[in-house]
């Protein structure tokens, strides 16, 4: 038997309008601009609204030929936050609403970048870079509820995600590679790790790329890629560590000579079938954490016209 559904509706506006101005004097480099935001959200019979101006800047610095500095730091607001929309159907008069300010966002980051062209051949370019970041999010917008109906919408504390990059580049016209290894530490308040909030922030072991692509004849192209993620042993109390895991993925693409328009391509993610999950799955004491999936075979075909 059918039955009548309540008739819910649930209305987001933001209005942006932004500016950003870039100069270059000498081999100092300079953007800067601001982001005015107008915004105003239903949470089922509750509304929040407001305005609010975001600035940002970045800056670039050529210490020496080839070493260049830099640096930025941005800020971001929204008023909805992100809650799904089978939770927000479920809004009612019962539900309490405590949030007073939107949602914001800072970021800094800095490091130093290294270009030479010619390093070990004639032809080759190296590339290495550093960067320190962070981002903190405050008056996080958050429903709180049980089985998809929510019992209140509020503020959730501040979060922050601070770590490091080293990336290094080289490659010559047939073949590039490229290795990465990013740390990031996510943390409340009080300095304890963050757990995994949904469509917010998460935790994760240290993590290292190392790709390669490779022309071994004209309109061919094949790739290698392994990720590595490390075990994660800092998590919130109660939470189980999380096992590390690598994985290999392979990739080639064909443009024939015949139709230049056309592109071929195999995919092959997951080469040895491994078991894992990512460190940004869910866990729950009664399910654990759920698989990713295992090998992944994919072939594509493009055409542009």
């Amino acid at each position: 038997e059918l039955t009548d559904a309540p008739d819910t509706s649930n209305d987001s506006r933001n209005l942006g309008l932004f500016v950003q101005e870039r100069m270059t004097l000498g081999p100092l480099g300079i953007s800067l601009g601001a982001r005015f935001d107008d915004y105003e959200a239903d949470f089922g019979p509750h509304n929040i609204s407001g305005s609010e101006v975001s600035p940002n800047l970045r800056a670039t610095y050529e210490v020496v030929k080839g070493l260049t500095a830099f640096a930025g730091y941005g800020q971001a607001v929204r008023g909805s936050g992100i809650i799904p929309g089978s939770w927000m159907a479920n809004l009612d008069s019962s539900a309490t609403l405590e949030v007073t300010e939107p949602e914001s966002s800072e970021q800094y980051d800095g490091g130093l970048r290294y270009n030479i062209d010619g390093l070990f051949l004639d032809n080759d370019h190296f590339i290495v870079e550093g960067t320190l970041f962070e981002t903190k999010l405050e008056n996080i917008i958050e429903a709180e509820g049980r089985r998809g109906v929510i019992t209140s919408i509020k503020n959730a504390d501040t979060i922050y995600s601070r770590g490091w990059e080293i990336r290094l580049g080289w490659g010559i016209p047939k073949f590039k590679t490229s290795l990465g290894f990013t740390h990031v530490d996510t943390e409340d308040d009080d300095g304890n790790p963050v757990g995994v909030i949904r469509r917010k922030a998460a935790s994760a072991g240290n993590r290292f790329v190392w790709d390669n692509r490779w022309q071994p004849i004209d309109r061919v192209v094949l790739g290698y890629t392994l990720i590595a993620v490390g075990r994660l042993t800092d998590v919130p109390e109660g939470d189980p560590e999380r096992p590390g895991y690598a994985l290999h993925n392979l990739q080639a693409e064909w443009r024939p000579e015949f139709l230049p328009n056309l592109s071929l391509s195999l995919v092959v993610n997951n080469l040895f079938d491994l078991r894992y999950s990512e460190h940004t799955s869910i866990y729950s004491s009664e399910a654990g954490v759920v698989d990713e999936p295992g090998r992944d075979i994919r072939f594509g075909i493009t055409y542009c016209f």
